[in-house]
């Protein structure tokens, strides 16, 4: 295990108070030596990010075609012999008026040519991360986004949408910043996350930096923190 990697994953989840760890993925050719693959089917692609929280594994794309929406964001091919189904699955979707034809075509995806993903808890990944998630609360995320200086209002900002939640993967990979996603239902009904808790993806390369911020970033919302509860005091 690397010890800097863990050293850093716990700084992160111990500055924000965490209740769970941060959880990486790698999209890999093969998977490294001595890491194996899960036996259980899963409902969708976000099943495996809780399952991660227990030990790294690898998932190949054949694991991951009980979901097409996952399937897609994820960078993998729905198989031919799954396409009906994966068909019937975003039809219902668009007939709920929950997705339209034109956002289906327009769902992002990681870049393909992998064949498996590498899944973990940050602190043990044996390869580079390409991207680490975090389920935080909103004054957490907020800490996170303003480390990693995704919120400057000299920049760009940072995207934040709804569903799907997977989406929020590649969006990160591809602007190379922080994304947020609020969490949609299939999100909340497989991995079990409560309301309180989006998700936030930060890419893997932005980690170092977003470190070096962080401790700037809790000492200074601590000190505003108590200045507006004693102006407050004051007024009141």
């Amino acid at each position: 295990m690397n010890d800097a990697l863990r050293e850093k994953a716990g700084v992160i989840q111990q500055a924000l108070g965490l209740q769970r760890p941060p959880i990486a993925l790698a999209f890999v050719d093969k998977p490294p030596e001595s890491v194996e693959t899960v036996d259980e089917a899963v409902p969708s692609s976000c099943s495996f990010w809780r399952m991660a929280e227990q030990g790294v594994f690898y998932a190949t794309e054949q694991q991951h075609r009980n979901c097409p929406v996952g399937v897609m964001t994820m960078g993998f091919q729905v198989a031919p012999e799954g396409e009906e189904e994966a068909k019937a699955i975003i039809d219902a979707m668009c007939e709920l008026e929950y997705l339209s034809p034109e956002e289906v075509t327009a769902i992002p995806g990681v870049p393909p040519g992998h064949k498996s993903i590498v899944y973990g808890p940050l602190a043990q990944m044996p390869v580079d991360s390409d991207v680490v998630l975090f389920f935080a609360r909103p004054g957490q995320a907020m800490l996170l986004a303003e480390a990693s200086d995704s919120v400057s209002w000299t920049g760009s900002g940072i995207s934040a949408f709804g569903r799907p939640t997977c989406a929020a993967i590649p969006m990160a990979l591809k602007s190379g910043v922080p994304s947020v996603s609020m969490g949609c239902i299939g999100f909340r009904v497989n991995s079990g996350i409560s309301d309180d808790e989006l998700l936030m993806a930060v890419p893997g390369a932005q980690l170092e930096s977003l470190l070096g911020r962080l401790d700037t970033t809790v000492n200074a919302n601590s000190a505003l923190e108590q200045f507006h509860t004693e102006r407050s005091a004051a007024l009141n």
